[in-house]
């Protein structure tokens, strides 16, 4: 598993430099994501994807985890505690109870949270952004 975050890792610092943002249904920038880092709309680091799947905050605390297999990828608190897992066959996202609580299709588009378009993102590796929004519990009120 630790080469399959490496790989995901890599390819993700050997895409674009330039931080990627993710904007409101008004064009209003909601975050940015840069390799695996991701930044809120003032440019404060939320948080960074390390290589060992530990998720972790500007001060190196961890927050959470994140795990990779094949079809998905699954979120953790920092008690191990499952909070919601990503699925690239569909792009869809399911909470802890394994419930259908959005998607994320492809790396430009909609994010769908609750059956409504609530951001889009242009060229955003998907599972970065549903940690964002599944994970964070982004608030629409931002």
């Amino acid at each position: 598993m630790k080469k399959i975050l490496f790989i995901l890792g890599f390819c993700g610092l050997a895409g674009a430099a330039d931080a990627q943002e993710v904007k409101d249904v008004k064009g209003n920038v909601l975050a940015y994501i840069t390799r695996s880092t991701i930044s809120d709309k003032n440019q404060n680091t939320l948080c960074v994807f390390q290589i060992d799947g530990r998720i972790v905050d500007k001060m190196g605390n961890t927050i959470g985890y994140m795990e990779g297999f094949r079809e998905r990828y699954d979120y953790l608190d920092k008690d191990r505690k499952l909070k919601a897992s990503y699925y690239f066959e569909d792009g869809g996202v399911k909470n802890e109870q394994g419930q259908r609580v959005g998607s994320i299709p492809m790396a430009t588009g909609p994010i769908i949270k609750a059956g409504n378009v609530i951001a889009t993102m242009d060229n955003v590796e998907p599972m970065w952004a549903a940690a964002y929004f599944f994970m964070f519990k982004y608030q629409e009120k931002q």
